[in-house]
Formats: structure tokens, sequence, C-alpha cells
């Protein structure tokens, strides 16, 4: 738009083609300034707290920067820094282990950040209101998520507040979903589109310790223990594996005597909750997106079956709609993958061959926790383990 075609033709511009620039008809231009800074984000630089080497490290920046340009006029500074706030808290929850710590802060945005946002979003601290790393860390710290500790010239992330209710509360997005898993690719990367975690539902008198949360995980037991075990010095003398619980904790448990590890203790605590499962998966349909969704009991069972049809080999899949997969669309990627035919009859997957290794896995990687994989091979049914040569001789 705007080149000599018009001119020559004499034709005047369309509404809302201003010279070097398209300006939605319904929406105010943007100040000059906005797209100026957008335009130089491919080629800034930042001396100061060394964000552009930072960037520079990151997977796909350049496409990236692009990205981000042209979303200026579409996503606002405040959008940004949510968007950056909850790719903190994918990073911190699926990335970033307490061992990594301390970790340089431009290590945490390029390697950890970046690459825990969702593959559709792009990430740039410049579009937000700080413009620069430090400044929007700080406010997160402000906020009891991390601690930061400067030395020299450099910021260092030092902790990540688990025990946070923001943190808790967070419920991470699918691993495949994310910017890296798009990059990494794989055959895998298509099925895995949601997650499945088992809950424990707490009772009012677990408030003490696990503040407004209703519902929590293994894992999130196991971390509020290890951290009030700390802050209280609750390990026994001789074994510094071993809690040995005070008045909460037995208040919290229901137990005269509270005594073990922290695996121990969190897996005692599970079993004594009233049981849900939280199913994350994406919406189909015009609404897209992420829907989450909190289910009474455990996650349902998918039986993987071996049998014989007209004298064929086959491996039966059921219960694949009570997570919300798309038999038919699983039908045809295992086609692809295990070079067999597929068909689907009344809900039930049915692959040719005895597949039930292969599909364990798939599933599993899938999103299905292996608990509620259910596996019936019967004898001289089973997959068979693929053959090694056993003249090769390894030095």
């Amino acid at each position: 738009f705007g080149d000599c075609l018009w001119e020559a033709s004499g034709s005047p511009r369309p509404e809302g083609f201003n010279g070097a620039e398209v300006v939605p008809l319904s929406v105010e231009a943007p100040p000059a300034a906005q797209q100026e800074d957008a335009e130089a984000l491919p080629g800034a630089a930042d001396g100061k707290n060394g964000e552009a080497a930072a960037q520079a490290a990151a997977p796909s920046e350049g496409d990236d920067a692009a990205v981000a340009a042209t979303e200026s006029v579409a996503i606002s500074s405040e959008d940004m820094e949510d968007r950056m706030r909850l790719c903190f808290l994918q990073a911190a929850r699926t990335r970033i282990k307490d061992r990594d710590l301390p970790m340089p802060v431009n290590t945490l945005y390029a390697a950890h950040m970046r690459p825990s946002r969702r593959s559709e979003w792009s990430v740039d601290v410049k579009l937000t209101r700080f413009k620069k790393l430090v400044p929007f860390l700080a406010t997160l710290e402000e906020d009891g998520l991390l601690r930061l500790k400067p030395k020299g010239s450099e910021h260092f992330l030092v902790e990540i507040v688990r025990k946070a209710s923001e943190y808790a509360e967070f419920r991470p997005w699918p691993k495949d979903v994310t910017a890296a898993a798009g990059e990494e690719g794989g055959s895998d990367a298509a099925v895995a589109r949601f997650q499945v975690e088992v809950l424990g539902k707490l009772a009012p008198s677990a408030a003490v310790l696990f503040g407004k949360s209703e519902y929590v995980t293994h894992e999130q037991v196991a971390t509020i223990l290890r951290d009030y075990g700390n802050e209280n010095t609750l390990w026994a003398a001789n074994n510094k594996k071993k809690m040995q619980g005070d008045e909460v904790l037995c208040s919290v448990f229901g137990e005269a005597e509270v005594v073990g590890t922290v695996e121990q203790l969190s897996t005692q605590f599970m079993k004594g909750c009233k049981k849900f499962h939280r199913v994350t998966a994406p919406q189909r349909g015009a609404a897209a997106g992420m829907k989450t969704s909190i289910r009474p009991g455990a996650p349902p069972k998918v039986t993987i079956r071996t049998d014989t049809r007209r004298g064929h080999a086959v491996t039966l899949v059921r219960g694949l709609d009570q997570y919300g997969l798309d038999a038919d669309e699983l039908a045809a990627e295992l086609k692809k993958v295990l070079a067999g035919s597929t068909t689907v009859e009344d809900g039930e997957l049915m692959v040719q061959g005895f597949w039930d290794v292969a599909l364990k896995n798939h599933l599993d990687k899938a999103g299905i926790p292996p608990d509620s994989l259910d596996v019936k091979a019967g004898s001289g049914k089973s997959q068979k383990k693929d053959k090694k040569a056993s003249n090769v001789v390894k030095y």
C-alpha cells in the first residue's frame, strides 16, 4: 500500500490507509513513540543489564521480535506484563529446580521464561512499562514470588518462593504447547495436548498449613511440608531426612504423632484426602484455548487389551472419551506411527497387531497418568521386544 501505483492510476487510498501505516478504523492510532519503540525492537541493545545478550541466546529471537513488533498495537504493556508473569510461574513450576539457584536473571529470561511461553505468544520485556528485565522482576519480588540478589553488575535469582499462594494456585499449561516444545518437534507432540493431575481436597483443619487452597497435589504437599520443617526445625537429630511433627502437623494430619520422611508424610496425607483429579485440555470449536476442570474421584482408567479378530492380531483401546481424546484423530496418528491399520468402532480404538507396550508409552506421553493405563495382554499376545544383534562387539 502507499506505492506509486495508486498515484499513477489516480485512485484515492482506501479509508484507513494513511501513507506508511494502516490504522484500524475502530481504534485510535497508537502514539508515534510507541511505534518507534516497536520498530526498533529487532536491533535494540541494552548494555546495563545485559538483556541484549540474553535475548540473543533465546531461541528464534529474530522471528519472535518481529512478531512482538507487529503485536505492539494489539497488546498493551499491562497485558505483556501479565504474560511475562505467567511465563515466570510456568518456568518456576515446570523447569527450574531449587538446585539450579542462584541463577543469573538473564539466564532465567532467555533459557526458561521465554521457552516456557505458549507457542502462539510473543514475549518481550521491552514492551512492558519497565523496558528492562530487573525492574520487572523487582515487582515479582515485591509480590513475594521470588528473591533477587545483586552481585557486581549482575542480578541473580536466589529463591523462588514456592509457598506463595499465587505460585501454589497457578496451573501450568501442558509442556507440549510451549515454544520450547514447538521447536523440539517430534511425533508425540501432536498428541500431548492435555494434562491430568491427581488432587486431594483439603479439610478445613488444613487451612493453618495450606492457607486458602481447596485442592493440592502430592508435589505441593511435599513442598509445603519441607518448607515447614525447615522453618520450624522439625528434623530428627539422628536422621535429617525424617520429620517429627509438632502440634500443628498433628492437628492437620489428625494423628497423635506424625513421624516420617517428606515423601512418606506426603503420601500419608494424600491418602487421607478425598480424591479428585484436574484435567487441562484444549477446547474444541470456536472457543479454542485451554479448559481446566476438576472432577471427583481418581482419574478414570483406559484399558489396553490384546486380542484376535477374524484370525488377526489386534490391540484394543477403550476409555479415551473420558479424557476428551478424539479417537479418530488418534487412530489417524497411530496409523502413521505404527505403520498399521486402525479403526474406531463404538468408541473403541482397534490397531492391527500386538502393540500393548507402544500404545501404553504413547498414551503416557499424551498425558494420561501411567497408573490409569490398564494393560491386559494374554499369554502369547503381547508385543515382542525389538530384536538386537547378538554378534555385535562393543568397544
